[in-house]
């Protein structure tokens, strides 16, 4: 237990938005989470244009440990450092406070360290910070307990990413906090509008406002003319949720229909030999291609050169491939899952239900590419740009801070 209040130093150099979170790529796999280190980057651009003042943005990441049994077993200490993120200053711990897989209210773990590393954050900062960027439930509810256990209040707003919320809500201490949460949380930022029913489920007392996610700026530069070669591309994560094995069902039935087509996976994860097998019992090995991670300008080289882009997951939120595809110019066939379609602008590309069998989306592509011609791509790509670029989640987000605080 935290028995003595944090003491703030009240210098105010400049504006201070400490993100706390558990989704932060660290130095040894950037890769991971991007999303949320990409727009903490946009943020950090965009907020001194739109405000007309300086602003420090701390991130304050506490991962899931590599070492979780030692903490029990060997009674080791949690990993400490700080680093530089593209000029953002990220203060790393990785612990186990923000694990929504652990059956108990994990916080008393670290409760005494939550206190420290705050204190040391505010050192950091100069100053408290005026508002505090909550990234998952998850963290929305440690800030509220960590706050209200230290008598401080620190204005804070939620963005949440997760794909369902349920996962934050598996055992009842997180169930009734999440209840409890809009008495403290000023708003909610969430990607789909699936989820401020999910909100609204839990308390009516939630506001929750839709933003949806933006590109990564090399996504905006002018298209270098790569030629287009017979490609489907696929970018995501290689899982259950992300459909692949009916897209592997439904290329099947493309190849035989045009033997030249290639489909490129970009992306890992734990189904990845899973589906290797699978395209072997296809006979697809020559013709379909696991690149595993790419970085964003390569991703953008290869949307470049696709002739589709497909996306066949069975639950999404607001999909950063599918909107990187779309400022891309790239035509798009997706299944229909109650949100991805929501994201797919107008003439961008077709939604078809699939049963799982593939074949629905085999017939999808199959039509769209007989079509091809129809599907301007500079038209697709202005499209895209108009909605997803960054200065248009900046300024939106920008709104959300400034109500946050005020």
């Amino acid at each position: 237990m935290i028995n003595k209040r944090i003491k703030f130093n009240q210098i105010r150099s400049s504006r201070k938005i400490l993100i706390f979170t558990g989704w932060y790529p660290t130095p040894e796999r950037p890769l991971d989470f991007s999303f949320v280190s990409q727009q903490v980057k946009i943020m950090k651009d965009a907020l001194p244009k739109l405000s007309g003042e300086h602003w420090e943005l701390i991130v304050w990441h506490e991962g899931l440990p590599l070492d979780f049994p030692n903490r029990f077993v060997r009674k080791i200490s949690p990993k400490n450092f700080d680093w530089i993120d593209e000029g953002i200053k990220v203060r790393y711990r990785q612990s186990t406070i923000l694990s929504h897989r652990l059956p108990f209210n994990q916080t008393f773990l670290v409760k005494n360290n939550l206190g420290k590393t705050y204190n040391e954050i505010i050192d950091f900062f100069g100053g408290e910070p005026d508002v505090v960027w909550t990234v998952t439930l998850s963290s929305a509810i440690l800030w509220d307990w960590f706050q209200k256990q230290n008598d401080f209040n620190v204005p804070f707003f939620l963005q949440e990413h997760s794909v369902p919320l349920s996962m934050h809500l598996k055992h009842k201490y997180k169930r009734r906090a999440a209840v409890q949460l809009p008495n403290s949380l000023k708003e909610v930022v969430v990607v789909a509008e699936r989820q401020v029913e999910e909100f609204k489920a839990l308390s009516a007392n939630y506001n929750c406002k839709v933003i949806w996610n933006a590109v990564d700026p090399i996504f905006l530069n002018n298209p270098t003319n790569i030629p287009r070669k017979k490609t489907l591309l696929f970018v995501g994560r290689l899982s259950k949720q992300k459909g692949v094995e009916r897209l592997l069902k439904a290329f099947s039935i493309v190849h035989r229909y045009d033997p030249e087509m290639n489909l490129k996976l970009i992306g890992n994860g734990e189904l990845e030999i899973k589906l290797k097998n699978l395209a072997h019992d296809l006979k697809l090995e020559d013709s379909v291609h696991f690149l595993g991670s790419k970085q964003p300008e390569e991703i953008a080289n290869f949307l470049e050169e696709a002739n589709l882009f497909i996306l066949p997951s069975l639950y999404e939120n607001c999909p950063v491939a599918l909107l990187e595809a779309q400022v891309k110019g790239v035509p798009c066939v997706i299944v229909k899952n109650g949100a991805s379609e929501k994201v797919l602008l107008p003439d961008n590309g077709i939604v078809v239900e699939d049963d799982g069998s593939g074949d629905q989306l085999a017939i999808g592509i199959i039509d769209t590419l007989e079509r091809i011609d129809e599907f301007e791509r500079e038209t697709i790509r202005s499209k895209g740009v108009n909605a997803f670029a960054p200065e248009i989640f900046a300024a939106k987000m920008y709104e959300v801070i400034l109500e946050t605080i005020n």
